[in-house]
């Protein structure tokens, strides 16, 4: 049983939300006093989970816990702030991907990528003795035991959270693909989660129900189950739909196919920098040969693992492009690189 590592999951109210999520960094709350062997121990059983959307690590997986200084690159304790008041320390993991993923491998966990994760916009309505509140950053900031945003952090899920209160994607009683178009743009779906607290004492106090919808994956679910307290509801909840959403992922993802990418850039620098980027969408980007270059553009033969669609998905998410198709049946592919973010986002998702 991996129990000490996933209990730290229900203590992610504290934790702070990235503007960028990047899968192969960390933080977790640095007790006074806690050796930092313990708190990498802790910190890669919850990034073994993150990186490859299963629950419970098996038993081949929880080994790596014992040594898990092998996979780190670099740590720092960083101030824990919340509204400007200093609230305690964490510990700030940087894994190696190379390493980690190796490992990962041979223990038989496979690394599921941010770019094959659909983005979903999250409505969390609470409710307690039939008063039903929608759950928006502002209450999360009071209320931490609602806070989801950390937890859907640890778990590695894109996603937004409707900001105001009268947000349709809280009242509607109907979750359809019109709502989700029109509301929850610029995301793939919209999980919808009610959670009811019984006010009694026991383990199982809180009812949660979830609906999700991911139009064009396309995947629709339902789910009900009882918890302790919401947010382990919550994590229980997205914990069985990142097993639907990467089991298409799972399908596909020995299928190998081939694809005729065009780059274009202002400048020389923007290219080399897309070409260093290049090898981080390993091991799904199989191989990506340069075949030809000149000033302002740059063409490669791509081998991918996986559909079509998840190698667009690969290319918008390795570097700042607009992405155009030319030919969807010959696989031919166009990317016109935003040369004033390539240098931001190289720092980015370069691994050490």
């Amino acid at each position: 049983m991996l129990r000490p590592f996933l209990l730290l999951v229900f203590f992610v109210a504290a934790l702070p939300v990235q503007a960028a999520m990047d899968l192969f960094s960390l933080r977790i709350p640095a007790p006074p006093g806690a050796s930092q062997q313990a708190l990498l121990k802790q910190a890669l059983g919850i990034e073994l989970i993150r990186l490859s959307g299963v629950g419970v690590l098996p038993g081949e997986a929880q080994t790596l816990l014992q040594t898990p200084e092998r996979f780190v690159a670099r740590t720092a304790y960083v101030p824990w702030q919340q509204d400007g008041v200093t609230l305690g320390q964490q510990l700030e993991v940087h894994f190696a991907r190379a390493p980690l993923l190796k490992a990962m491998e041979q223990a038989g966990l496979e690394y599921w990528p941010l770019a094959m994760r659909p983005r979903v916009m999250v409505a969390l309505v609470w409710s307690v003795q039939g008063q039903a509140q929608p759950v928006t950053p502002e209450i999360m900031q009071v209320r931490p035991d609602l806070n989801i945003e950390p937890l859907l952090y640890q778990l590695g899920i894109p996603h937004g959270v409707p900001s105001d209160v009268n947000h349709p994607l809280f009242h509607r009683p109907v979750l359809s693909t019109q709502l989700v178009k029109q509301y929850a743009s610029g995301h793939d779906g919209v999980v919808r989660l009610y959670a009811s607290d019984s006010l009694r004492d026991g383990p199982q106090r809180v009812a949660l129900d979830w609906e999700s919808l991911l139009p064009d994956w396309p995947d629709e679910s339902k789910g009900h189950l009882k918890a302790p307290d919401t947010l382990d509801g919550v994590r229980q909840a997205f914990l069985a739909l990142m097993a639907r959403w990467r089991q298409q992922f799972d399908a596909v993802a020995d299928v190998e196919g081939h694809a005729t990418l065009r780059v274009l850039a202002d400048d020389a620098e923007s290219l080399l920098a897309f070409d260093r980027a290049l090898p981080q969408a390993a091991p799904f980007i199989v191989e990506g040969t340069m075949t030809t270059v000149r000033k302002g553009e740059a063409g490669y033969d791509l081998v991918y693992r996986g559909s079509w669609q998840f190698l667009l998905r690969t290319l918008q998410h390795l570097v700042p492009a607009r992405v155009e198709v030319n030919n969807p049946v010959k696989q031919e592919i166009t990317l016109q690189l935003l040369s004033k973010q390539m240098d931001a986002k190289q720092k980015q998702v370069t691994q050490p």
